[in-house]
Parts: C-alpha cells; structure tokens; sequence
C-alpha cells in the first residue's frame, strides 16, 4: 500500500526540521558570528506522540542521529533518519534519510547531498551548492542531482547554521516573532521555504524540561520554539510543515516535536557527544 501524502509529506520534510530556525527581521552577522554553537553528535529517539482516527498513522518509531562538525571554515552537518510507520491495517513503512552539508561560516557558500529511501527503494536524490559574491547579494543554487536544476533565491536567503545563529540571536535578544526565506537543499521545485518562528518566552533554567543532567552540553538555558514552513511562492494560506523545538544557547536541540496536523511525532534526546572545537589563526 502506498503512502498518504501526510506520511510522504513527513519522511522528506523531517530532515529539514532537524535544522530549526527561522527569522522576520535581519540580525547583523558580527553578532550572529557571536553566538558560540557547540560541535556535537546527538541521538533523538523517534515516537508517535499524537494521532487522529483517520491519519492512517497508527505507530511511528524511529532513530534521529544529528553530527555537527566545526573546522575553521565551516561547519559539517551530517545527519541520518530511520523511521518505521504503522498503518492501522498493520502494514509498515520503512523509510531512511541521509543528509549532509558543509556552510562556510561567512555564509556566502553551501554544499548538500541528501537520499530518501522507503521500504529499500530510492525515492528523492538531491546533490548541489549554492553561494553569493558577497553579503546582500541574490543566491545562485546549482543541482548535479537532479542534473540541469538552477534557481535564483533572494537575497535575504539564509543556509541552515546561519539561520540557527540567528534565530539564538534574537532569542538572546528578547524578540519573540522571526521570518526569513531559507535554504537547505531538497525540493528545488519549492524552495525556498519561508520559515516563520515564534519564541516562546525563555530563557528557560538549564534544570527544567528535557534531557536534564544527560551531558555537560545540556546543561544550558533554552527557549522553546514553534516553526511553520512555507513554500516561498507566497501562495499557500498553511504551512507545508511544523515544528516545536526546546532549543539550548549552544545549539542544541533537547526535543522536537514535528507538526502534520493530523498527527506529530516526537524526537528525545537520549544521548550526546561532545565534538571538537578546532584551534584557528585569527
């Protein structure tokens, strides 16, 4: 049996979701370039948090691992999705992304490769780069997979570790409400997405919510955060997607919650590994 639409829109979306953040007003990047992210490898265990009678989702568990990578260009991104949904006929469906990226910490360069497979079989392939000449200028992204796919992104495009700095930005900052259009890579045919953020109050004590006393690493304050997605064509009165994030000052990520109206699903984190700060000249 095939997947409903919800069930697609959810497995090629998740991924995405992993990298929260989203902006309405520009932050300066010298004070972007302050918020101090943590290198790290995290693992989220995945589970049906909410269904209705007719979402055709019964169960859903499944593995997030999120690996961040910092050298003295950028940052490395990796990440690897298992996820097994449950038909209310019992039948499952079994699907595994892998994505991985590398952005410059100036902002100006982007490279991503990301694979779907459902039940074994190869059903979304993206593999590009993206850039502008300087600060302010328009975005060119440029796709090897699919072959002879281009598109012009405005200029206030922001790549995932950007948009993070910036969304820790505003937290910090008391603001409460962001939008900013963002890129990462898959669905060239809808990108980018316009990312509209609400922070919800915060800072929150580094011994309330999720993962408390699970890591010298999350032993921050954070904020929590809703996110809804839409497709930048402006045409779309609800979002493709949404999410929740209990979001730390460091970067990480304590708990998702991810959004499809007739059902969510859940991420924990249940382990964390501290990555390595390089040492750079100046």
């Amino acid at each position: 049996m095939a997947a409903t639409r919800g069930q697609v829109t959810l497995m090629d979306s998740i991924v995405r979701a992993a990298l929260v953040s989203a902006l309405l007003v520009p932050v300066p990047m010298a004070a972007a370039q302050a918020i101090d992210l943590a290198p790290h490898r995290a693992f989220y265990e995945l589970g049906l948090s909410r269904a209705d009678i007719d979402s055709g989702v019964a169960e859903a568990t499944g593995r997030l691992v999120v690996d961040w990578s910092q050298s003295c260009d950028g940052w490395t991104v990796d990440q690897r999705l298992a996820l097994i949904v449950v038909q209310p006929s019992g039948q499952s469906i079994t699907t595994e992304i892998v994505f991985s990226s590398f952005e410059s910490l100036d902002g100006l360069t982007y490279s991503f490769t990301t694979k779907t497979t459902r039940d074994g079989t190869v059903v979304d392939e993206f593999r590009g780069e993206a850039g502008r000449a300087d600060v302010g200028e328009a975005v060119r992204a440029i796709y090897s997979v699919p072959t002879d796919t281009r598109r012009e992104l405005p200029a206030d495009t922001v790549f995932p570790m950007e948009h993070l700095r910036l969304l820790l930005d505003a937290a910090m900052n008391g603001e409460n409400r962001l939008f900013r259009p963002f890129f990462d890579g898959p669905r060239p045919d809808e990108s980018p997405f316009d990312a509209n953020a609400l922070i919800i109050g915060g800072p929150n004590g580094a011994d309330s919510g999720a993962a408390v006393g699970l890591h010298a690493l999350t032993d921050r304050p954070w904020w929590p955060v809703q996110i809804a997605f839409f497709p930048h064509t402006g045409q779309a009165a609800e979002p493709d997607f949404e999410l929740a994030a209990d979001l730390q000052d460091n970067g990480v990520v304590r708990r998702y919650l991810f959004d499809y109206g007739a059902f969510q699903v859940g991420g924990d984190l249940s382990r964390i590994e501290a990555g390595t700060v390089p040492t750079c000249n100046d």
